[in-house]
This record gives structure tokens, C-alpha cells and sequence, in this order.
């Protein structure tokens, strides 16, 4: 009977080792609004979206594609990943790369950002480890701005529509003793690059010149107004 028990609770001890991971590594393809894990052998799709940015001080507007992988990185372990220790490595390997851009759009460089976008191969992350007080995992990478993937912007009327993403990369991350591996698929195919027709159906929200959101902006005032994807300088009336 003893002999039974020990090994159920070896058996159980040896789940629970085997399911331990000391990352987890999470995705957005909607722009930070929903993550999802990315786990080993995944193959993730991303589709461009498109952004009309209008600047009235300057006379000018542009529209702005991205096709981004949002990421956020756990550290289940009590290490911080840094450079140091060689741990919190994420490196890409391009598969192919059939991107086209019309003429007189820079060609959109693949590149992966932490804080600062610098293009290689590979890039150590810092990512902090979990806080011994409470026990919290670290977090590495905020819901805009960490990303994965391509950034092109279009000075002309009807330059972005024309803008066409095919290409594959493969991934992998390692931090701690684990790592995972999965792809990165970049497609204008059915891609709801909608942002401008769906602007004028998204409800405006508003903002002061210092960035502070103002419930109900008075009259006369020079606000920021969002409306879905686009942003611009108003006086409101």
C-alpha cells in the first residue's frame, strides 16, 4: 500500500515537473487589444492594417501599415533575462519574402522592437523575472509597441491599397532552459485593411494637445480627436 502511494505521488510530482515551462510567451495580431499564447509548432497569420494620419499644423496626412506580431514575454523563473547571461534571446530566420511596394514607398524592413528597433537576426531581451515578494511573473513588452513584423508609411491618395505582403518568417525564443520555435505569416490575402472606410462608423474620443482624454471638450477648444484608426488636430465647434 505504501509502495502504491509513493508512486502515485511520484507520478504526480512528475506531471506537475513536466508541465512547469519557465516562459510563456504571448501574441496580438489586433494591435495589443487581445493576446493569445504562442506555443511550440504554431503558425501565427498576420494582416496588414491600414491607418490614416492626418497632421493639420503641417498641411500634410499620410497613411501608415502595419502588419505587426504584438508580443509579451513571462518569466515564470526567479532570473532576470538580460544580455549578461545569455538567456532571453529571440532570433528570426527568413523563409521568403515576396513583399511589394508600389513605386516611391520605401521598401518595409522586417524588424523586431524592444524599446528600440535596431534590423539583425537576433536580439537579447531583457525581460525581469518573477518578484519573489508576491510571486508575480515578470513581463516583458507592453500592449503597443513591442513588435514583430512591418511598418510602412505612404505619402499619396490610394498608395497604401496597393501595398502587398507576402512573406514567412521562422521564430524562436529561448529564455531559461526552454525555448519554442513557431512561424510568422504575413498576408494582404482577405485582409480587412479597412481602417479608413471604418472610421467614420467608430465613436470619436478626444483628447488634450498634452495627450490628457477629455470626456466632453468645450467648445472653441483645439483638441486630439481619434476616430478609429485616424487621428488628427480639431478645433471643436
Amino acid at each position: 500500500m505504501k509502495k502504491l502511494l509513493l508512486s502515485a505521488v511520484c507520478a504526480a510530482a512528475c506531471v506537475l515537473g513536466a508541465s512547469a515551462q519557465d516562459f510563456v510567451f504571448y501574441g496580438s495580431t489586433d494591435h495589443g487589444k487581445t493576446f493569445f499564447e504562442v506555443k511550440n509548432g504554431d503558425e501565427i497569420t498576420v494582416k496588414p492594417v491600414i491607418e490614416h494620419i492626418d497632421y493639420p499644423s503641417l498641411g500634410m496626412s499620410l497613411d501608415k501599415i502595419d502588419a505587426d506580431l504584438i508580443i509579451k514575454i513571462q518569466n515564470n523563473t526567479s532570473e532576470e533575462w538580460t544580455e549578461a547571461n545569455g538567456l532571453g534571446v529571440l532570433s528570426y530566420k527568413e523563409v521568403y519574402n515576396n513583399n511589394s511596394v508600389p513605386s516611391g514607398v520605401d521598401t518595409p524592413q522586417f524588424s523586431m522592437c524592444f524599446g528600440s528597433c535596431a534590423p539583425g537576426t537576433s536580439w537579447n531581451v531583457t525581460v525581469p523575472a518573477k518578484d519573489e515578494k508576491d510571486g508575480t511573473p515578470g513581463v516583458a513588452g507592453g500592449t503597443a509597441g513591442d513588435h514583430m513584423g512591418f511598418s510602412v508609411q505612404c505619402f499619396g491618395e490610394g498608395l497604401a491599397e496597393q501595398v502587398k505582403f507576402d512573406s514567412k518568417y521562422a521564430i524562436n525564443f529561448k529564455g531559461g532552459k526552454d525555448s519554442i520555435d513557431f512561424t510568422i505569416v504575413y498576408t494582404s490575402d482577405d485582409a480587412s485593411v479597412s481602417g479608413l472606410e471604418a472610421d467614420s462608423n467608430a465613436p470619436k474620443e478626444y483628447y488634450t494637445l498634452q495627450g490628457v482624454r477629455v470626456a466632453e471638450p468645450v467648445k472653441g477648444s483645439i483638441c486630439i480627436v481619434k476616430q478609429g484608426g485616424k487621428v488628427s488636430k480639431q478645433v471643436i465647434r
